[in-house]
């Protein structure tokens, strides 16, 4: 049934489609028609299912219009029923499928006529930013590591003096604090025992905070190192004591200005801490006043023992993390009172830091030692370096060396060799 009626209505649209192709052909002009002929031609005839135009006026015009929309509208409600009771209301698309673009192989891309440049790192350390200046006028600053490189272990450093192959340096281990505690008879808790209580083993492996040590001794081998009682005695030898870096110029004459501390969140002022020291540290003396070589605001290396800026200062220290709230000033507050007995906490951390940076195996020792090894004065000699006591070569090196406690003089560098303390 739904076959018939879908020839039926396929008919009827074959027939209405033939019937607008003769209505088509019966409009066209006919040759050799006058214009009134052929307008004659083309009116339609009464009858023929054209709208018939009468006298009546407008609104009859008007009603025969909508007469015929609403037919026609008819008309189409009809076919579209009609469609759908059949099925056909949702015809595929006869529009034909887009061709596909043919696939383009391209050229691969020519290679870089020019390499790529090499970027330097934004990030700088902060003693190399504020020494620029004199970079060119002494390269060797640039051989300097910041705070960061001192427990970096292996490698070499880009710009490291060659020269001839030393000793490996000998490697000291910093004892472990054991800590004793006993039973208080008091209040029946647990207390530390004081040093005097101790056996003799024992208090070589603990600290007494309570107690001041006795200063330490020095060599008379000519290396002038300090050995200080207790756990740290072989271990943490510096050659040249607080007082000895301070009056003979260290950081620039500045270490202990007015200044403000981000750690205990309140200013550190000159006069107290002065107040704070032994009296031998702040004497005037020939060369050496308080103002120009502790408490001066300004930078000036002339006052600096090789006459070198080197080093940062309090902040970038406390940028890095390495300032303890016990010593605020950081290292060379924390030196003069281990020099002078106290024991602490952070004595641990502070042994490590010059083990790493002044030691037998000291990144900074190690490079004073080398670039005085390939001095070109010395003629390559290691035993009997004449390069030793010629102040200009590592000076900077030796300045910072020096702000760390130690001095590389011909005995300390004979030392070093004949113990195999260098790589």
């Amino acid at each position: 049934m739904a076959s018939v009626a879908t020839e039926d209505f396929a008919a009827s649209s074959l027939d209405g489609l033939e019937k607008l192709d003769v209505d088509a052909e019966d409009s066209k002009p006919t040759q050799g028609t006058t214009p009134a002929e052929q307008e004659q031609h083309d009116s339609p005839e009464v009858g023929e299912g054209t709208i018939e135009l009468n006298d009546s006026g407008d609104e009859d015009l008007e009603k025969q219009v909508m007469d015929y929309e609403e037919a026609r509208l008819q008309t189409i409600r009809q076919n579209q029923e009609l469609l759908a009771s059949l099925g056909l209301d949702r015809l595929p698309s006869t529009k034909p499928p887009s061709p596909k673009k043919p696939r383009i192989d391209r050229p691969l891309s020519k290679p870089r006529s020019k390499p790529f440049k090499d970027v330097e790192p934004t990030r700088r350390s902060g003693r190399i930013k504020a020494l620029q200046e004199d970079v060119k006028a002494d390269p060797e600053i640039l051989d300097l590591p910041d705070d960061r490189d001192l427990f970096r272990r292996g490698g070499r450093r880009r710009g490291q003096a060659d020269g001839p192959e030393l000793p490996m340096g000998k490697r000291i281990e910093v004892p472990s604090v054991r800590y004793v505690d006993v039973a208080s008879s008091s209040k029946g808790g647990r207390s530390k025992r004081k040093a005097s209580e101790l056996s003799e083993d024992e208090a070589e492996v603990e600290d007494d905070y309570e107690k001041v040590y006795e200063k330490p001794t020095r060599a008379a081998d000519g290396t002038n190192r300090l050995s200080f009682p207790g756990r740290f005695k072989d271990v943490f030898e510096p050659n040249v004591t607080p007082e000895e870096m301070l009056r003979g110029g260290a950081f620039a004459g500045g270490y202990f200005k007015d200044d403000y501390s981000n750690v205990l969140k309140k200013d550190l002022p000159a006069a107290e801490d002065l107040a704070a020291l032994p009296s031998s540290y702040t004497a005037p003396s020939e060369g050496f006043s308080p103002e120009t070589h502790l408490t001066s605001t300004a930078q000036d290396p002339s006052v600096n023992r090789y006459k070198k800026l080197a080093g940062q200062g309090l902040k970038e220290w406390e940028k890095s993390g390495w300032i303890w709230e016990g010593d605020p000033r950081g290292w060379m507050q924390w030196y003069i009172r281990f020099y002078e007995g106290r024991r602490c906490q952070d004595d641990t951390r502070q042994v490590m830091r010059w083990l790493n940076l002044a030691g037998p195996r000291g990144r900074f020792s190690r490079m004073l030692m080398k670039k005085i090894a390939a001095d070109p004065g010395s003629g390559g000699a290691i035993e009997k370096n004449t390069s030793v006591e010629d102040e200009e070569v590592g000076t900077v090196l030796r300045q910072v060396c020096w702000q760390w406690g130690w001095e590389c003089t011909s005995g300390e560098w004979a030392k070093r060799i004949a113990e195999g303390n260098m790589a």
